[in-house]
């Protein structure tokens, strides 16, 4: 099965504001706004991330571009929204939707 980035991506940005641990109210409805409005979070990176590793397995892909989202979230909002990036972790109940969402399943 290959892989969908299109389809992984829009799942991450439709459920941006539940894929963190460690925020607040604030900083989770900040972060899902801009997630839904903009490409704020998006890099080459998450997106060579995704298609290196997705075809051979998947959940890793997605796994490792939810880690650059992560610091990408870090990196754009960290200091705005005061983040602690040691308290700031991927939840890990979002990564089987999104999997679903990459492999073209309703999640």
């Amino acid at each position: 099965m290959t892989a969908d980035w299109g389809a992984f991506y829009r799942a991450v940005c439709a459920s941006a504001g539940s894929l963190l641990t460690g925020l607040d109210d604030e900083a989770r409805e900040a972060i899902a706004e801009a997630a839904g409005a903009f490409d704020v979070f998006w890099s080459v990176s998450m997106l060579d991330t995704f298609t290196d590793f997705a075809p051979e397995s998947t959940r890793t892909g997605v796994e490792l571009a939810l880690e650059v989202w992560r610091e990408n979230v870090l990196e754009a909002f960290g200091d705005l929204l005061d983040l602690d990036p040691a308290a700031v972790g991927i939840d890990p109940r979002a990564i089987g939707p999104l999997v679903a969402a990459a492999e073209g399943e309703d999640g």
